[in-house]
């Protein structure tokens, strides 16, 4: 499933999923400072960050599978 990111969504899973833009960061490979940006509203979402975002978004959703998988 490819989601269009926006904003609220990216704010979105970091509450979800318990995340702080630091580590967001991290995990699409780039600056703590840009993901920040992006969230204020004063960077736009580029071509590669949406790939990357969608990207995270699954291996996220991956491990939750796996965890529900291991309780039940």
């Amino acid at each position: 499933m490819k989601i269009h990111f926006t904003v609220e969504k990216i704010e979105a899973m970091l509450k979800a999923f318990n995340l702080s833009q630091t580590e967001l960061s991290k995990r699409l490979g780039i600056s703590q400072v840009y993901i920040n940006q992006i969230i204020r509203g004063e960077r736009n979402i580029s071509t590669r960050v949406q790939k990357e975002l969608n990207r995270v978004y699954g291996e996220l959703l991956d491990r939750v599978k796996v965890f529900e998988n291991q309780i039940s």
